[in-house]
């Protein structure tokens, strides 16, 4: 089962940690089933009965041990995987407000993207499936306020950043209101 125990492992982001308690599981089974091996060998019993009825017990708690904690790490890992996505997206925002920061020259509209720039990064990273909508509209009004940062429309920029502020600030708000 030692052998085996590295297909088990699911691949992903903490296959080291997720590894390590399987291969912490199967070392012992291993070693308590050769020191058990070795004491039924050393009393060398008439009947194999006994030690075939020990064995087993140990091979079934090892299974259940093996099988939780396999459980376990799937959950794990699936969490883990959710939790990346929902903090894409405020990475995503966050680097794309930045870029668009530094390419904006007039103090007022830089002033008024600094404020959904500081109102994306302090936004929880934890997220809701029925914010979904929200946050990819977000996303889009990131990229419409790039391209209106390129054409150097000042109020333009002011009114997309306001309406920008709104659309993060009402994220929030749901989202305290849905956890």
């Amino acid at each position: 089962m030692l052998l085996l125990t590295p297909i088990l492992t699911r691949k992903g982001n903490s296959v080291a940690v997720f590894g390590f308690s399987i291969y912490s599981i199967s070392s012992f089974y291993f070693l308590l089933e050769l020191i058990v091996g070795v004491v039924f060998i050393l009393v060398a019993p008439e009947s194999y009965k006994a030690a075939l009825l020990v064995q087993l017990c140990i091979a079934g708690i090892y299974g259940i041990a093996l099988i939780a904690n396999l459980i376990a790490n799937e959950r794990t890992a699936d969490a883990e995987e959710k939790r990346q996505y929902q903090i894409d997206y405020v990475k995503q925002a966050s680097a794309d407000l930045k870029g668009i920061l530094e390419n904006v020259s007039d103090k007022e509209a830089k002033k008024s993207i600094e404020k959904v720039y500081d109102a994306l990064c302090s936004s929880p990273v934890k997220s809701h499936l029925n914010l979904a909508q929200t946050e990819s509209q977000i996303l889009v009004s990131i990229n419409e306020l790039r391209s209106v940062v390129s054409d150097g429309d000042k109020d333009a920029i002011i009114v997309l950043a306001n309406s920008l502020l709104i659309a993060v600030n009402e994220r929030n708000r749901q989202l305290r209101l849905l956890n």
